[in-house]
């Protein structure tokens, strides 16, 4: 099992949905077998989502508008992940939206990770929360 699991960030990385639909099967007939998937389903929808927001945060910190759109085409990015990897399992349903809460209601994650120059220009602006669905 341990090596079925270990393929899983590579394959959430390379979003090859085949395999990772394949690695479920395999893993939803084990006694929790599928909580380590869904640690690191979460953990890429995280990273990936911190590390694209991070990268052009200059252009997102100056417009608000631009911020939300992003934070929307990633949602809708991972949401085909885990509907074409994982048929809209719900347990991963949950790991999606538990990691897009993080954007939602803790912006101070992306704000310490901010440079120094976008703070500036993000100071006052609040993330509102969206309805996603």
């Amino acid at each position: 099992m341990n090596t079925i699991i270990a393929e899983c960030a590579s394959l959430n990385k390379k979003y090859e949905t085949g395999r990772l639909n394949l690695m479920l099967c395999i893993l939803d007939r084990i006694l929790n077998g599928i909580d380590p998937m869904l640690r690191d389903v979460e953990n890429h929808i995280v990273s990936a989502s911190l590390a694209d927001m991070l990268s052009a945060s200059e252009n997102k910190t100056q417009d608000s508008e631009k911020y939300v759109e992003r934070l929307l085409e990633l949602f809708k990015k991972c949401s085909a992940l885990v509907k074409n990897a994982v048929r809209d399992y719900p347990r991963f349903l949950t790991a999606r939206d538990k990691a897009f809460k993080l954007y939602q209601f803790r912006p101070k994650k992306i704000w310490h990770s901010l440079p120094e120059k976008s703070k500036r220009v993000f100071k006052g602006w609040q993330i509102k929360t969206v309805n996603m669905r």
